[in-house]
């Protein structure tokens, strides 16, 4: 193959020369860094690019901690949330029908078994040393007169104390232990 130092044909024979169309080693090197600096040029720019148009989409949609603390919690179905505000309203009301019930057999209970017999059993346990009863059969507890202590009131930490009536049935207590030989 000819290549510019070729004459006509003619071979200068002083000068040694590349016949060869390859690049000599020099010129590979020099063309390859010629090309890595473009393709590095050229990478920058489009990455520049790039991130020029996806800023504002990024800023938008950067993970603040606030974002990052939302995708942690858990996914809350409104649909179950409905469900058990209904089933909570529902068994509210089913409690307050359970207690107006037990307080209405309370009420109506006699204090006597079918024998026509007390079902008041004596409790004595009671720091102030006074009898109470027990019927076994509505489970109502039977006491005298006596100071109550209530739970301290949340705001201000007051503990208001006040009296409370004996039991319409507590005359019955006091007879059964009065049968029994028991001071009351």
């Amino acid at each position: 193959m000819a290549n510019e130092h070729d004459v006509e044909g003619l071979v200068d024979l002083g000068k040694k020369h590349n016949r060869s169309s390859a690049p000599s080693p020099a010129a590979m090197a020099e063309a390859t860094a010629q090309t890595n600096a473009a393709v590095q040029e050229t990478v920058a720019a489009t990455v520049k690019a790039l991130f020029e148009q996806l800023t504002p989409l990024l800023e938008r949609n950067a993970l603040t901690p606030a974002i990052i603390e939302a995708l942690k919690a858990p996914y809350v179905d409104p649909a179950k949330l409905s469900r058990q505000a209904r089933e909570q309203k529902e068994n509210h009301a089913r409690m307050a029908q359970e207690r107006l019930d037990v307080q209405k057999k309370k009420d109506r209970c006699r204090h006597r078994d079918q024998n026509d017999k007390s079902s008041i059993c004596l409790v004595h346990n009671h720091p102030d040393r006074q009898v109470r009863g027990v019927c076994v059969l509505c489970h109502d507890i039977i006491h005298p007169r006596e100071w109550v202590v209530d739970a301290p009131d949340p705001n201000t930490g007051e503990i208001r104390t006040h009296i409370r009536e004996a039991h319409k049935d507590y005359g019955s207590v006091l007879h059964v232990a009065a049968f029994q030989g028991v001071e009351g």
